[in-house]
């Protein structure tokens, strides 16, 4: 080496240990940064020396903090964070799973942050005298002989929310009021009165309306009813917003169902597999530390989807259609309409945009079929929005010719289900009414026609008979009556359906 120049050099070059030593001719070297495995352990093996150091200043100041919950929340989330630094794969940009990556370093982010801010507030309070009721507590409990797991109980409201501080001990948190009742009974004292309230978390990511739908807790059903329409819209039209945009609840349940990894084959160990019984075998597959231990290989797909940025909303889209699928199903079950074939003729639009979000698969499709079912969902979106329109108009009509038909038709069919075989052919020739009526609903979907399907240009023909009999019934009028007045026209005609 003649310079510091030389010595740069060399820091960035791997070479084998004889040449390190003597100089000899054909050694080679090579270039650390081609080596993505190195760079990978490099940048694990600092991470996780930095969290270690910070932890063991953490374990340091155990001993003498005078907040026990305080500082156990901390290192609680100090557990998670250490999880999921060793769950990254270190994804270059523009390889496949490179957007999982993302969203494990959007949890770091936000790990970093609370810490960070939970640190702070420990620190301040410790520069005090005064040393905290959970410590004191503590004590006493633990030269109690007892049954209860105090140290359980302690550890369980260590654990708190990302993004939801709340300033104080936990130990007064009103979620955690259960445990400190408990606590003084077992000491025989009388629990302070003092609560700390816990703070609202409203915060709204562009997917907390979507995954709030289970439990309602942001919003009531009747919004999603109200709504669903504008809901699955913006998920599906909408550009995908920085993940910095997302909520930590949002980001970690992406994060649990591998959202974004690679699309190559999940790897299996066979030494591993052989191991398990069947039965456990099969339960080991389904949890989670198995995919963990059993990663994904490298996606071998030349053009690859999960590449492109500009898809990456598809798959987080993936994820959440079947809470998607639910919306829809409920505001299809509550509707009012007043035409009934109308009705069936925006349901099919409804199915359509539902099998089309079930399909939607980043993995499985290649980008000419993708794009196709990117524009047949547009459509349907379109023809769907058309569909709401124009029913949300006939709320308040009268109820249709068809709707009254249908509903007779629907009740004959009711009844003859429940009758012998004497009757099945005419609960045939209902069936082909109402297939037939179903027809119509259905004639040219993609065009937007004004009207009741009924008086479309389709060229179907209902059959007279069961028309004029429908026709003729009272809606009032008693099921015995219209067996006969159909059975005496069924029984002298069979009129086949276009």
């Amino acid at each position: 080496m003649q310079s510091d120049r030389d010595l740069l050099i060399l820091s960035r070059h791997v070479l084998c240990s004889d040449c390190a030593i003597n100089h000899h001719d054909g050694h080679q070297t090579i270039n650390i940064e081609k080596i993505k495995y190195s760079k990978k352990d490099i940048k694990m093996t600092t991470s996780k020396m930095i969290l270690e150091l910070f932890r063991q200043g953490m374990d340091d100041q155990s001993y003498t903090t005078k907040c026990r919950l305080r500082h156990g929340r901390i290192e609680s989330i100090g557990r998670d964070l250490l999880t999921i630094l060793s769950e990254l794969d270190y994804k270059e940009e523009g390889e496949c799973g490179y957007l999982g990556e993302l969203i494990k370093m959007e949890l770091i982010n936000k790990y970093i942050e609370d810490i960070d801010q939970k640190r702070n507030e420990l620190i301040e309070f410790s520069t005090g005298k005064t040393e905290c009721e959970c410590n004191r507590l503590y004590n006493r409990l633990t030269g109690k002989r007892t049954l209860v797991n105090y140290k359980k109980d302690y550890d369980e409201m260590c654990r708190s929310e990302i993004e939801r501080f709340t300033p104080g001990c936990p130990l007064f948190f009103k979620s955690h009021l259960k445990h400190q009742l408990k606590f003084y009974e077992m000491i025989a004292e009388v629990p302070p009165k003092k609560v700390t309230p816990e703070p609202f978390n409203d915060r709204q990511c562009p997917l907390c309306v979507t995954i709030d739908h289970n439990d309602h807790k942001q919003k009531p059903i009747d919004y999603y009813r109200k709504n669903w329409l504008d809901i699955v819209e913006n998920i599906w039209k909408n550009e995908l917003p920085p993940l910095s945009d997302f909520c930590y609840r949002c980001l970690d349940h992406l994060n649990l169902h591998f959202v974004g990894s690679s699309c190559g084959k999940w790897e299996d160990s066979g030494e591993a597999d052989r191991m398990f019984n069947s039965l456990r075998f099969l339960e080991g597959r389904m949890d989670r530390r198995y995919r963990k231990k059993h990663l994904r290989n490298t996606c071998e797909k030349p053009d690859c989807l999960m590449k492109d940025p500009k898809f990456w909303k598809y798959e987080i889209i993936r994820e959440v259609r079947i809470i998607l699928r639910v919306i829809i199903i409920e505001r299809y079950r509550h509707r009012n309409v007043s035409c009934q074939l109308k009705d069936i003729r925006m349901g099919s639009t409804f199915l359509e945009v539902i099998r089309t979000l079930l399909i939607i698969d980043l993995r499985k499709h290649s980008r000419e079929e993708f794009n196709l079912i990117l524009k047949n969902m547009d459509n349907a979106l379109e023809r769907l929005k058309k569909h709401k329109s124009i029913i949300e108009q006939e709320i308040q009509a009268p109820t249709c010719r068809c709707s009254e038909l249908w509903t007779m038709n629907e009740r004959v069919l009711e009844k003859k289900r429940t009758r012998n075989d004497a009757t099945q052919g005419t609960r045939e020739l209902c069936l082909e009414f109402k297939k037939s009526m179903e027809e119509m609903a259905k004639f040219s979907l993609k065009e937007e026609i004004p009207g009741c399907p009924m008086d479309f240009d389709h060229g179907i023909v209902l059959n007279p008979i069961v028309l004029e009999k429908l026709e003729d019934i009272d809606l009032e009028d008693s099921f015995e009556i219209i067996d006969l007045n159909l059975e005496d026209s069924f029984e002298i005609i069979d009129v086949k359906f276009y």
